[in-house]
């Protein structure tokens, strides 16, 4: 379902399935997959940002997360194929309109529900909705936000439009690196850069001692 209502919370026994399919899948065809960082929920109402890379968008958080999560999407221009499996396995994705005001509205009644919230965004930093939309979230739930970013491995586990994915190292990290001030943010993705230096620097070691900020699972 697409729309600018949001649906029933995703189901418990739904996400139970869909973890356990990506749980194999990743390890099987991305074995070298890791993740560090502040994964743990212990609050509700918890927004994790994420750039689009297809079914790694999914199946990592899949994979990472016990408890279900609301999918958004924030990427107008998304392959609807794996929205729309998740869809019909009964996990209720929503994908915004690329109407501020409307989608914003939609995220707070999530948040206000106690919902944790996966937000897809577009890989294209200059997008103007999600520099918008990530704006405005900082502005008033700075505090619930974390971002989830990949190390360049992820470009190339469908290189070439590949249809079985390349093992290749993937790694994630996960969290707010530093809290910004409301009001003031030159770059709405300064945390997310400085997150993805850090799952690049986590992919070239053995033991990730540098990230003593963070904690694995």
């Amino acid at each position: 379902m697409i729309n600018n209502a949001a649906p029933e919370k995703p189901g418990r026994m739904a996400w139970f399935v869909f973890r356990s399919l990506a749980r194999y899948l990743v390890s099987l065809f991305i074995p070298t997959f890791r993740y560090f960082g502040e994964t743990n929920i212990k609050k509700t109402g918890h927004i994790f940002i994420e750039k689009n890379y297809g079914f790694q968008s999914w199946a990592y958080p899949l994979t990472i997360f016990k408890r279900p999560m609301r999918f958004i999407v924030a990427d107008m221009n998304c392959d609807m194929q794996w929205y729309n499996t998740v869809a019909d396995g009964g996990l209720f994705p929503v994908k915004l309109t690329g109407i501020l005001e409307s989608d914003y509205e939609l995220i707070k009644t999530s948040i206000d529900n106690n919902e944790n919230i996966i937000l897809i965004i577009p890989q294209d930093e200059d997008n103007i909705f999600s520099n918008q939309l990530i704006q405005a979230l900082k502005k008033d739930y700075i505090n619930k936000i974390s971002f989830m970013a990949l190390s360049s491995g992820a470009n190339y586990v469908f290189a070439n439009n590949a249809v079985i994915p390349k093992n290749v190292n993937v790694t994630m990290v996960c969290g707010m690196p530093f809290v910004i001030k409301k009001d003031t943010s030159d770059n709405n993705f300064e945390e997310l850069h400085m997150l993805e230096a850090s799952s690049e620097s986590a992919t070239d070691v053995t033991e990730p001692h540098f990230l003593a900020y963070y904690f694995n699972k």
